[in-house]
């Protein structure tokens, strides 16, 4: 009898722990052990991957811990971050991994010499403890600066990892040209050059948007350029161009780069280097204003001979806008496009453009914005009280995937909607990853979309165990296809996407939590 009630047993732990299972016919998962967690212990970041497994930070009670797991995705080692300076706690920066090492970045706020200090130092990834290796790379002149505003350190990396971009903007009063410090540095984190970068244009006429250094040390700066005055609309017409800024011979040589399209309003605009030594731009734009899309642009520029090789847009067409419509809307859209009536896409942001390796790209964006409920009540008494509801929405994905020459070869749009309330979105949006030719988008969803074909009505993720994690598969056609990965309940966690990370060519680390249970997986997809 005892055998009878062990043997099912047996078989379901056996089913539930297997170590890989096949779900679709594109992704294997591998399940790490459930761990259990305070509430407020959780992921930030995932920092490293080596043969031996990843590692992880994570934020606990304003401590910083770092974390190993091995292949088999156990927990091996978890060490709390002390970073300290004259017995004095240094502020945490990130670590990278650049070379095959970790770097703990870390930051000291000296009062009596009004200096802000930035460090780095290894990270033994056996001990999981900072090597006695520490040094100073930077340093803000504070001046008559208010200490709490010390200002920020930004670190990136080029696309292989050969040289590390640290920089930080510098005082400057309304009237003074906005300047930034930039130090490159090599894999093994020697100085290469560092330059005060004076930009062109007043602190309070140039707003940065994205720094960005590349495979031979040189350092871009992209941003929106107001005219006069800092407002979006001039008689109708833009008041802004994008412009990059391109800071090449270590530093001593400057080169602008308008982007701008007349009579049109770009939105949003992403910056990248690819493997031909090209500057990559692209973005969205409107014919209305900055809170809307109704088309695409692309621009390529050669780094060596400064010249603009690609410059095109392209409008994205009714059919495409009126994609995943529930078919109320649908037509509604449609006759409004037939009366000559601007139909756009609302509050598309621009996640991240994706290399082609013949020159192309794919620019991928996300529907994202959030709304401000405020209720009033009335007691008996006749008091009022008065709440506030943060509602954030996470919806459609776009992808459009642009030839070398500018044309667009396709695009689609990935039906998903995620509105929540006064949570940050923290399971909300999608996770990437890039496979040779194909995209997989790995997000939470409401279990009646599974079957979505593309139109017609979609429902809203919940955060209860029937909400799925899934996967959609993107193919260098354009074509999608959606699959199941699990259900919360059957693992007691939801997907958090924002901090899942693709580690190698075919493998992505997935985060999960719900309550106090936490747990890792591995997504490995065909190649």
């Amino acid at each position: 009898m005892q055998k009878l009630i062990l043997l099912p047993a047996i078989i379901l732990i056996s089913a539930i722990t297997a170590f890989s299972q096949k779900y679709a016919d594109f992704v294997h998962i591998q399940w790490g052990e459930a761990l259990k967690e305070k509430k407020t212990n959780t992921l930030d970041d995932i920092v490293g991957y080596d043969d031996s497994g990843f590692f992880i930070t994570k934020s606990v009670k304003r401590k910083i811990f770092i974390e190993h797991f091995n292949q088999e995705l156990k927990k091996t080692n978890s060490r709390e971050l002390v970073i300290e300076e004259g017995g004095k706690k240094r502020l945490y920066q990130g670590i990278k991994q650049i070379n095959g090492e970790l770097y703990l970045f870390s930051s000291f706020l000296n009062q009596k010499h009004k200096k802000h200090y930035l460090f780095v130092q290894t990270l033994n990834k056996q001990t999981l403890l900072p090597e006695n290796d520490v040094k100073k790379i930077a340093e803000i002149e504070l001046q008559d600066r208010i200490f709490w505003n010390a200002g920020m350190y930004g670190i990136d990396l080029s696309r292989d990892s050969s040289h590390v971009l640290i920089y930080y903007d510098t005082p400057a009063h309304t009237a003074e040209n906005k300047t930034f410090g930039v130090h490159v540095f090599d894999k093994e984190m020697n100085e290469e050059w560092e330059k005060f970068v004076t930009l062109p244009y007043e602190e309070d006429l140039f707003e940065v948007e994205r720094f960005e250094v590349d495979n031979e040390g040189n350092v871009y700066i992209m941003g929106i350029a107001f005219k006069q005055k800092r407002k979006e609309k001039r008689n109708g017409q833009p008041n802004f161009i994008y412009e990059v800024l391109a800071y090449s011979d270590q530093g001593e040589s400057m080169v602008k780069y308008p982007i701008s399209l007349p009579g049109k309003f770009i939105t949003d605009a992403q910056l990248t280097i690819n493997n031909k030594k090209q500057i990559v731009c692209g973005g969205f734009y409107s014919e209305e204003g900055t809170w809307s899309i109704i088309g695409s642009f692309f621009l390529t520029v050669n780094i060596d001979t400064k010249e603009v090789a690609t410059s095109s847009t392209k409008e994205f067409g009714i059919d495409f806008i009126a994609q995943n419509l529930t078919k109320h809307k649908e037509a509604k859209t449609r006759r409004k496009a037939e009366k000559g009536k601007d139909v756009e896409l609302y509050k598309y942001d621009l996640h991240k453009i994706v290399p082609r390796s013949d020159g192309g790209a794919v620019l991928i964006g996300e529907q994202y914005f959030m709304q401000v409920s405020t209720t009033t009540t009335t007691d008996a008494s006749g008091r009022m009280t008065y709440s506030t509801d943060y509602i954030f929405n996470y919806n459609d994905i776009i992808v459009i995937n642009i030839n070398p020459d500018g044309t667009i070869a396709w695009n689609t749009k990935i039906g998903k909607e995620q509105t929540t309330k006064n949570d940050l979105g923290f399971y909300s949006s999608f996770a990437l990853a890039v496979v040779d030719d194909n995209l997989y988008f790995i997000f939470n969803d409401n279990p009646k979309n599974l079957m979505y074909n593309g139109s017609g009505k979609l429902y809203n993720f919940r955060k209860d165990p029937d909400a799925l994690t899934v996967v959609v598969k993107v193919d260098k056609t354009g074509e999608q296809t959606r699959k199941a990965l699990f259900a919360a309940g059957l693992k007691d966690v939801l997907t958090r996407p924002k901090v899942c990370e693709q580690v190698s060519s075919h493998e992505v680390i997935l985060y999960g939590e719900r309550k106090k249970d936490q747990r890792l997986a591995r997504l490995v997809f065909d190649e």
